[in-house]
């Protein structure tokens, strides 16, 4: 029993060591989540393309979606129903694939038709 769990502890560390290095990662993720910088000013896409320039390969959004869907969609699975606001969401994301940066949306917030009336931090 000891030799078999001394093998396998020694199989274990020689697959450690001998793991390719095309398993390490590429780059590491550095960004920015600045939704005042990137969304809410006139100068969005300069601001995003600057960041990319300084290095950030992913940034942060906060989509709040009680503000994004204040009015229940007819049709909630159509990204292009009238009742959705995402403009300066599309914009945001437009420049960051023009820069090539990866962007990490975060949703939060249910609107009121969604919740039962209730306030954004319920739960739909």
């Amino acid at each position: 029993m000891r030799r078999t769990v001394r093998l396998v502890i020694a199989l274990c560390a020689l697959a450690a060591v001998a793991a390719p290095a095309s398993l390490a990662a590429e780059r590491m993720w550095v960004g920015f989540h600045d939704d005042p910088s990137f969304r809410w000013v006139n100068d969005r896409a300069g601001r995003i393309q600057g960041s990319s320039r300084e290095g950030a390969t992913i940034m942060r959004l906060l989509v709040q979606w009680n503000l994004s869907a204040p009015q229940r969609p007819s049709n909630a699975a159509n990204p292009f129903d009238p009742a959705y606001v995402f403009d300066d969401v599309d914009e945001a994301l437009r420049s960051a694939q023009e820069t090539d940066m990866e962007v990490m949306l975060t949703i939060s917030g249910s609107p009121r038709w969604a919740n039962g009336g209730k306030n954004p931090n319920a739960m739909p």
